[in-house]
């Protein structure tokens, strides 16, 4: 985002709701995405309510400038449960949505990601790490696997965000260590195709 973005809740049931949102720094921590409190951005309304078929706009702000890398967010929108409805089974949303921080201008926006794969022989797992050297983040999409002949899907659909100067890791099952794999992902319109060799845990 630029300093400032706004993004839009609606309500299209036939009743009133309240509805909570929250702001976090988001990083990755192997295969866990780890999520603080965000003290560099701000947003508002924090709490509002929506009556049936509205909408509100919620607006983010970067509090500080944009630095050599783009900066990462969780927005967290919750739908509170109704109170005073005891035994009605109740359905909350809640919505979990990416935001960014640009890097500063003149920074040129790439990804560059550094592929590598161990093997666990005790847990018979292969872990397959991302690396991204780059200054804005990869949106990964179908990550899979070859072994030989043998491909395994990892993730199909969104496998994840590899977030800018960090790591993030996937792991899936294996009876054996394989020599070599050779890694496949869409980032965008891009198809990324890598072959690295399996290290030991």
């Amino acid at each position: 985002m630029s300093r400032s973005v706004s993004t839009v809740v609606s309500n299209p049931g036939a009743d009133p709701i309240t509805v909570q949102v929250r702001l976090y720094s988001w990083a990755m921590d192997g295969e866990e995405e780890v999520y603080t409190p965000a003290t560099d951005a701000g947003f508002s309304p924090p709490l509002f309510q929506l009556a049936p078929q509205a909408a509100q706009s919620v607006r983010i702000v970067a509090k500080v400038p944009p630095g050599a890398t783009e900066r990462s967010y969780r927005l967290v929108v919750d739908q509170l449960p109704l109170a005073n409805t005891p035994g009605q089974l109740q359905l909350p949303v809640r919505m979990i949505l990416p935001v960014f921080v640009e890097p500063a201008q003149g920074v040129s926006r790439t990804t560059a990601l550094e592929w590598g794969a161990r093997y666990d022989p005790e847990a018979k797992q292969v872990t397959v790490r991302a690396a991204n050297r780059g200054t804005v983040h990869a949106k990964l999409v179908d990550l899979s696997v070859e072994d030989g002949d043998k491909s395994t899907v990892i993730a199909p659909g969104l496998a994840g965000y590899a977030l800018a100067g960090q790591g993030r890791e996937w792991s899936y099952h294996a009876d054996s260590t394989p020599a070599t794999l050779t890694i496949r992902a869409q980032d965008g319109a891009t198809t990324l195709r890598v072959t690295v060799p399996v290290m030991p845990r």
